[in-house]
């Protein structure tokens, strides 16, 4: 039920962005808006249960900031027909929603995933090792 309920704000979430938005720039469909929202919500939920807790907030934010930026701009050239009205919306879009994709994934650290966080390995900093040995020269036989 805790995936549900994160699935179900990224949904909402994206869906009023989107709306907000792309209605103010130029004129995109609610059934456009809807289809692209459901993309990704989908696409980023994945990445945020598998990825997140094993990269961290920062990491994953900028992927996500990547993914909608790519999957706006991209149709976004064909449905507008200038190119910088389809950069300006996905970059506020992108901008926008990574922000609020940062507080969810707050959340999600807190309440969703705070059993798996525990069990995964971790990449962050304070997690490398170092191995470190005697010999300066491989040659030399001491």
């Amino acid at each position: 039920m805790k995936y549900i309920t994160a699935f179900i704000i990224k949904l909402v979430m994206t869906t009023i962005v989107l709306w907000l938005v792309l209605t103010l720039i130029s004129e995109v469909s609610l059934g456009s808006i809807i289809l692209t929202s459901i993309i990704l919500t989908i696409v980023g939920f994945i990445g945020d249960v598998f990825i997140f807790p094993r990269i961290g907030n920062v990491l994953t934010s900028i992927l996500d900031f990547i993914l909608i930026f790519v999957v706006l701009w991209l149709p976004g050239r064909v449905l507008f027909n200038s190119g910088q009205e389809a950069e300006a919306a996905a970059l506020i879009s992108a901008t926008i929603l990574t922000i609020g994709e940062m507080f969810l994934h707050r959340m999600m650290e807190r309440q969703v995933l705070k059993d798996n966080i525990s069990r995964m390995p971790s990449y962050q900093q304070n997690n490398l090792r170092m191995e470190s040995s005697d010999e300066i020269d491989p040659k030399h036989k001491g």
